[in-house]
């Protein structure tokens, strides 16, 4: 007999930004479903503009909380619009150890990226600053001029 310490649940929460983003979102968290060995993979998916909403929003704060991994998925080169901001602002100073990593599914669009709306940079100094481990999904050349520009600001 196994016990939840032996074989825990890993708890996601995915924001993601419209259907395409969702899909990609659950073809990632399936490829991990399978690599997690025998503990459960439990997720739970909050479209962005759901988050308008304001007693949906104190909803996902605290699955937020309640998460091991938070998963953003959206498009490069724009922006996260402001409540997602704030939502990432609001978990991130309530948090103690939780959660445990920070993962970008992003869709890199062939359009130049300007650094004033790139995700990846943004949510790469919100890990460090919630002392999670970060990973993100894209193109090397795009990933690449994303990391550039983030040691650029720093």
């Amino acid at each position: 007999m196994t016990t939840n310490e032996e074989n825990p649940d890993t708890n996601v929460l995915v924001a993601y930004e419209d259907f395409a983003a969702g899909t990609r979102a659950m073809t990632m968290l399936k490829r991990i479903g399978n690599q997690c060995g025998p503990g459960q993979l439990i997720h739970m998916m909050w479209r962005f503009d759901v988050l308008s909403d304001e007693s949906f929003f104190e909803l996902a704060v605290n699955e937020a909380l309640a998460a091991d991994i938070i998963v953003i998925a959206t498009r490069e080169g724009k922006s996260l619009p402001q409540r997602i901001k704030d939502w990432i602002a609001r978990w991130l100073l309530m948090k103690d150890r939780r959660p445990m990593a920070l993962v970008a599914t992003l869709d890199y669009r062939p359009a130049k990226l300007s650094s004033k709306g790139c995700v990846l940079p943004y949510l790469t100094k919100l890990a460090h600053y919630g002392k999670m481990q970060f990973f993100a999904n894209g193109s090397e050349a795009a990933t690449r001029l994303n990391l550039a520009k983030i040691n650029a600001d720093d």
